[in-house]
């Protein structure tokens, strides 16, 4: 196994395993309210990387921890991301 890949580079790498849409697939289910303000964020910053240049509040922390999560299963050695296209998003959620 690798080393995990940080949660900066585990958002930016967002389409591994893909990471963005299952977690906010999931959020969506959740926590709709908390996947409102990742994408206000994400609209109003730079980007989805404009989590990392805000305060920390528990919306962007869920976000960034599943998406870190996500990104680093089935890691192997190299590191390179393994995509795997069996991890979709939840359906119907």
């Amino acid at each position: 196994m690798s080393e995990p890949m940080s949660p900066y580079f585990s958002v930016f790498n967002g389409h591994c395993n893909q990471a963005d849409k299952r977690a906010r697939a999931i959020m969506k289910a959740v926590a709709p309210e908390s996947l409102e303000e990742v994408e206000r964020v994400e609209k109003t910053g730079d980007g989805i990387m404009a989590v990392f240049q805000n305060s920390p509040t528990q919306a962007l922390a869920m976000y960034v921890g599943m998406v870190t999560g996500f990104v680093n299963e089935n890691r192997v050695d190299g590191g390179e991301c393994q995509y795997d296209a069996r991890r979709r998003a939840p359906e119907g959620l």
